[in-house]
């Protein structure tokens, strides 16, 4: 699996603090703008992990967010 620095320095230092976000899986040669803007306030980059032919879009997010959120969903949605 090939997870972003971003992603995986957050994933090994998470004290439980720290919650992935997973938008949806999609097809491994997708390539994300620089200016997406994910969940949350402020807006969590978003990251590709790659795995063969498919991947995942998440972001790091703090572990206590609220989701469901108009905002949120309006990111989620436009990803």
């Amino acid at each position: 699996m090939t997870r972003s620095p971003r992603v995986e320095n957050q994933i090994e230092h998470s004290d439980g603090d720290t919650a992935i976000y997973i938008y949806g899986i999609v097809p491994g040669d997708v390539e994300v703008e620089e200016d997406v803007e994910g969940i949350g306030d402020p807006p969590a980059k978003v990251e590709v992990i790659r795995e063969g032919d498919i991947a995942a879009l998440v972001s790091a997010i703090p572990a206590g967010h609220p989701l469901g959120k108009p905002k949120d969903l309006q990111a989620h949605a436009n990803l």
